[in-house]
C-alpha cells in the first residue's frame, strides 16, 4: 500500500466524490489493519479522512514498526502536549521520559518563503501587506501591483500536487517565453491586472472545491500552521489544463496583462533568494 501508485495511479475520481473516496478508504482500511496488531494502535493509525487529501505514508513497513512492542503512539490531539520537561515531554495526561526529543511538527509551505523577504511593489507596499487578507495571483507566475515580477513554483501553481520538476519547468518555460515577447516588443513594465489576478484566485477556488481537499485539514490548505489562512494554495485542475491556461494568455497577447502604456515609469527590484543546503 506504500509508494505513489494506490494514492495517484488508480482511479482519481476518488478526490472528487465522497462515496468513491469512502471505498478507496475501507480497501486501504482493511488492509493497514491487518498489519497492526495491537488494537489500540490500529485505530489511531486508520482514523477516517478523505484519503489522498493529506500527505499519505509513502511507506514500505511503518505499520509494522509502530505495532511493536517497544513504539508507543500517543494521540497529542485527545491528550495535548503542554510543556517539554527536562527529562522529557509532558502531556495532559502523563510525563513520557525522553533519551531524545526530534521535533517534526510540519512546515509552513507555499507563501511563507515569499512573505519572508522584503518584497515591494509600487508606492512601497511589501508583498506581506498585499497578501495580508488573501493570497492571489496571475497564474501563479506573477502579482498585481508588482510589476516585472516573476516567481516560481508556489502558491495558486500545481505545486504540492504535481511531480516539482515538471512543474517548475513549464512556469519557467513560460516566464522565457514571456519574458522573449517582451524584450522584442521593447516593453519594459508588465504587471496583471487586479480583476485578472482576482478572476484567477476564483477559478483556484473553484477547482480546490470541485475536490475532496477543503474537508480535510491538511497543509496543502493551509490547516496545519495554526493562524494561517485556510485556502486554495495549490492549482487542483491538473498540469495538462495549467500549461493550456498559460498557452492561451500568451497566445491571446497576455489580456490579463498591463505594460508600458498603461501606467508611468517604473523601478524595477531585482530579488535574489540565497538557499542554505544542510547536510543531516
Amino acid at each position: 500500500m506504500g509508494g505513489l501508485h494506490y494514492w495517484l495511479a488508480d482511479y482519481l475520481d476518488r478526490f472528487l466524490g465522497q462515496a468513491c473516496n469512502d471505498e478507496a478508504y475501507a480497501f486501504w482500511r482493511k488492509k493497514v489493519c491487518e498489519r497492526v496488531k495491537d488494537p489500540m494502535k490500529r485505530e489511531l493509525l486508520v482514523q477516517a479522512y478523505p484519503i489522498g487529501c493529506k500527505n499519505p505514508s509513502l511507506e514500505e513497513n511503518f505499520y509494522e514498526v509502530c505495532d511493536r512492542d517497544n513504539i508507543d503512539i500517543v494521540d497529542v490531539k485527545a491528550t495535548p502536549i503542554l510543556e517539554v520537561t527536562p527529562t522529557g515531554v509532558k502531556t495532559s495526561a502523563k510525563e513520557i521520559d525522553l533519551d531524545i526529543l526530534i521535533f517534526a511538527t510540519g512546515w509552513n509551505s507555499h507563501i511563507e518563503s515569499i512573505l519572508d523577504i522584503d518584497i515591494r511593489g509600487w508606492d512601497g507596499e511589501t508583498i506581506k501587506d498585499h497578501w495580508g487578507g488573501k493570497t492571489a495571483s496571475r497564474h501563479s507566475s506573477t502579482v498585481d501591483n508588482f510589476p516585472n515580477f516573476f516567481f516560481l513554483y508556489g502558491s495558486q501553481a500545481p505545486t504540492a500536487l504535481c511531480n516539482g520538476p515538471s512543474c517548475a519547468e513549464v512556469q519557467g518555460a513560460w516566464v522565457v517565453k514571456t519574458l522573449d515577447r517582451l524584450r522584442q516588443k521593447g516593453i519594459t513594465k508588465f504587471i496583471p491586472t487586479t480583476q485578472a489576478t482576482q478572476a484567477f484566485k476564483d477559478h483556484i477556488e473553484e477547482l480546490s472545491r470541485a475536490t475532496l481537499l477543503p474537508k480535510v485539514a491538511s497543509f496543502w490548505m493551509g490547516a496545519n500552521i495554526p493562524g494561517k489562512r485556510v485556502e486554495a494554495y495549490n492549482y487542483s485542475g491538473g498540469l495538462k489544463r495549467y500549461k493550456e491556461e498559460l498557452a492561451e494568455e500568451a497566445d491571446r497577447g497576455y489580456p490579463g496583462f498591463l505594460r508600458d502604456a498603461d501606467r508611468g515609469g517604473i523601478n524595477i527590484q531585482v530579488v535574489v533568494w540565497k538557499c542554505k543546503i544542510v547536510q543531516l
